[in-house]
Parts: C-alpha cells; structure tokens; sequence
C-alpha cells in the first residue's frame, strides 16, 4: 500500500502487521511529504497511520506540524484557548517512536500518533494536572493514568493538556461550559463567539480544529457528547468500566469515564482499542478484558442490522434533522422504537442523579486528594508571592496567596480554594494578613452550593503577617477544603 500525495480523509485503515511498515523516511524527506500532501489540517488520524505504514511520513514531522498548528491558532491568530500546555518532550517521544520503526518494532495504528488530553488526567512529565482550577496549579504527579500508559505503549505521543470546563462543570450552579481558571475560555473553533460546550471544551475543539490527531475527553452526564456535536466532532463516552478511571480527577464514579474524541468514527475505535482494559485498582473494570477488542474491524455498514434503539424527542430539538437521522438509522437497519416522553418525569429522574453526583462526588474528591503524591494547593500568583509552601508527610493542603481588601478578593477571586469558588474573608479582617486553619470562627459565605450542602466549609482566624497571606491546614480528613 503506497502513500498517495492527495490522501484522501477518508482513506480506511487496515491492521497492518511489524512485516508490512516501511522504514520511516527522514524527517526531512517526511516534512516535504506532508507539505506536498497539504497542511496537517487536511489528515485524521487514520489518513497519518496510513502514512506511516507507508514510510512516507515520521512521527517527528507529524508531531512538529501539531505544535505549529497549535501556535499558530490556539496560541495566536483566533486564540483558542483549547490546549493548556504541550508536553517539552513531545518531540522526543516521537523520535523514539521512528527510532523503533527503524528497529523493526511496531505497535500498531497509534504508532507515533499525537495526542491531546484533558487536564483532568494525570501524566508523567513537568505539567500539572490542575482540573482548571488554580488550587491544583501546583499538582504535578508525575504519573501516568493507567489509560494514558495504554496509550502510551499503543505508541501514541502525548502532546499536552486540553482545556476544560473547571473541575468538569461541577464547581458550581454557575460555571461557564468552557471556562477554567488556569486556561481561560476555550472558543467554537467554527464560530468564535459561540460556546464549545463541556466540560471536555478543550479536547472538542481541540479535535475540530485539529491540533492533534485524537484527544481525550471525559464524561460523568454529556461532558464528551456535547462539545462533540457542538464542534463537529465524533465523541464517543465508553461504557463505564471498559477504561480506567484511576488517577483521573473525579465527580461520580457509578458514571465518570475517559474516551475518544476524533474527526472519524474508525479514529474514535483506534483509540478506544488502544484505552480499554483492565485496572486493578479500578473495581469497574473488572471485565473490561472480556469485552476489549479490535474495535475499527467490528465497523461495518450492516452494523445497525436488527439493532432496536429507543427515541425520546427533545423538546428544543429541530424536527427535520431529526427525523432526518432517525430515518439514516432506519435505512441502516435499525427498529426505532418511540417511548412516550410524557410518561417519563425528567425531573425526578435529574433531581435523583444530582443527589447521586453529590454523594459520590464528596467521597471521591477526598480520594483522589488524598492520592496526590505531593499535595500543593495554590491561588492566583501575584508577581511577589513566594512559592507554595510544601506539604508535610501528612497531606497537609497548603494554599498561599495575597490579598488586599475583601471587596477586591471576592470580586475578583485571588483566593479560590478547593471548594472553587471565591470565598469571602470574616468580617473585620484586614488586608495583608495571616490566614490561618481554626474551628473558631464562623465557616465562609458565598460557597457553591453542592460543595456547600455536602458539609464543605473552612474556618479561618487572623493573625498578623505583613506582605501576604497564607492558609495551611489540618490533615485529610480531618479538614476538608
């Protein structure tokens, strides 16, 4: 099979074999393959496997053409805001990855294949992993999620962290789909002025405006689906279990899952061939071996044969394109079969799920906290804060930062804790002071409401502490931020 100059997007992927891959061509002679085919833009991620089987691209010119593209209209130009950071060894990876083609090794279709994550997932390396909140600005784990070490010996290279909506919609009754502290508003790449929808914003538009082959999204209630449709992008949230959730900042774990974001459906099964299996530290995927497999060859146009899918209509959904997509599934195959939405109480179904998300989310948060290597929470960094105090060996969380006047701190939020919202300091206290850890004083105001029901409160006292301010606090969980 030989490369063609004008790949076509579309070109279908076989599973080649160690036998079948060319000797990969120079970086050189690749960068001028890849300018004589079109800008990187044009290629998914199945179209770049292809070139690489072929010998006419390297992952080193694939993964250098991602980190120009990202500077150019994620860095400058439309300013995307959809990645937070690239990895500084991302092109080191992808050396590796052509110098074992060389070798004769290959992994298979992710061999040398960039990819974006949402910065909710932990990896190994000098980013941290902050969920877009600056209270874990400081959270670098230098570990791999057990998904990203799949991915990583599938071959992919992992280029950097997406932007997303800050601690995965769930900080607050408010939050902004898109918005994080750490990477500002990430933008439609279709439409700069609309919202990209999450909380996986980054890792959709990300994928639409192809800074990387495939990113990374995860999902508890629609944070995949939704940027997906919204981008224009194929999303696709896994069953829960099928791919591991450990070291992955959480809300619930009866829903959270990692998965797929691409410009294909054949890419979306790459990938997710690639996560998939099990964790044994991961209870839900227990059976996640059983039913892993080689997705891309179980696509197939019979697909939707006998399948029967339930339909409930959305009340704000536009008619004609939906019947237009339920008579595609008709014309696959499929039995629709209509429920009546007027026997379902949508209500009551959301008010029960946001009870669970609640309950869940107050123990796994404490969990994952807990399993932070180094705990260094931190606020807004003025140009003469000191850096983060470190933690004591017994998980102390440490928050430092430096305040001027109430007003100011709760209108602009220097001091966002854990509890993510800005909190307002006690009556009386002046600026420029101590804060520190005390059950003596009254618990703050102005907390989220679902942190704020769940018992999540800190209790501060004044102390004088010319130049700035800082909180430490008890060990976990004893104290809970």
């Amino acid at each position: 099979m030989k490369l063609k100059i004008a790949l076509a997007l579309t070109c279908a992927l076989a599973q080649p074999t160690a036998a079948s891959v060319a000797t990969p061509p120079t970086t050189a002679q690749a960068n001028a393959n890849l300018a004589k085919a079109g800008p990187i833009e044009n290629f998914d991620l199945s179209a770049l496997a292809d070139g690489i089987d072929d010998g006419a691209l390297n992952s080193e010119a694939i993964t250098a053409a991602y980190l120009a593209r990202i500077a150019a209209v994620d860095d400058s130009g439309p300013t995307l805001n959809a990645v937070i950071a690239t990895f500084p060894d991302a092109l080191d990876q992808a050396r590796a990855m052509d110098a074992e083609l060389r070798a004769g090794k290959y992994r298979g279709p992710m061999h040398g294949i960039p990819v974006l994550v949402k910065d909710n997932v932990e990896v190994a390396g000098p980013i941290a992993t902050t969920a877009g909140s600056l209270a874990l600005a400081g959270n670098i784990t230098n570990r791999d999620a057990p998904l990203i070490a799949r991915l990583r010996e599938a071959g992919a290279v992992i280029l950097g962290k997406t932007n997303l909506s800050e601690w995965a919609n769930i900080r607050s009754d408010n939050s902004t789909s898109g918005w994080s502290a750490v990477g500002g508003l990430t933008k439609n790449p279709h439409a700069l002025d609309r919202n990209s929808c999450g909380s996986s914003s980054g890792s959709g538009a990300a994928a639409a405006a192809a800074l990387a082959a495939g990113t990374i999204g995860t999902e508890t209630d629609g944070s995949i689906t939704c940027p997906a449709g919204v981008n224009g992008v194929v999303g696709f949230k896994p069953t829960v279990g099928l791919v591991s959730r450990r070291y992955v900042v959480p809300i619930s774990h009866s829903q959270d899952t990692a998965g797929p974001m691409t410009r294909s459906v054949r890419d979306a099964a790459i990938m997710l061939t690639a996560m998939a299996g099990g964790d044994p530290q991961d209870a839900a995927t227990a059976e996640a071996d059983r039913w892993r497999g080689n997705y891309p060859a179980g696509l197939s146009v019979d697909a939707l044969k006998g399948m029967r899918i339930g339909v409930i209509r959305a009340p704000n959904a536009d008619a004609a394109l939906f019947d237009a997509a339920l008579a595609k599934l008709k014309d696959g195959g499929a039995e629709i079969i209509v429920l009546d939405a007027g026997k379902i109480d949508r209500q009551k179904i959301g008010q029960g799920e946001f009870k669970v998300l609640l309950s869940e989310l107050k123990a796994d948060l404490d969990l994952i906290c807990k399993a932070f290597p180094t705990v260094s929470f931190r606020t807004k960094h003025w140009p003469t804060l000191s850096p983060s105090i470190k933690p004591m060996p017994t998980r102390n969380c440490n928050i430092s930062a430096r305040t001027r006047s109430k007003r100011r701190t709760r209108k602009r939020g220097w001091m966002t804790l854990l509890i993510l919202k800005p909190w307002r300091l006690p009556a009386g206290l002046p600026p420029m002071r101590s804060i520190k850890c005390s059950p003596t004083i009254k618990s703050m105001s102005s907390l989220p409401k679902p942190m704020a029901r769940h018992g999540y409160r800190h209790w501060v006292r004044a102390t004088p502490f010319p130049g700035q301010a800082r909180a430490s606090c008890r060990p976990w969980p004893a104290f809970r931020i």
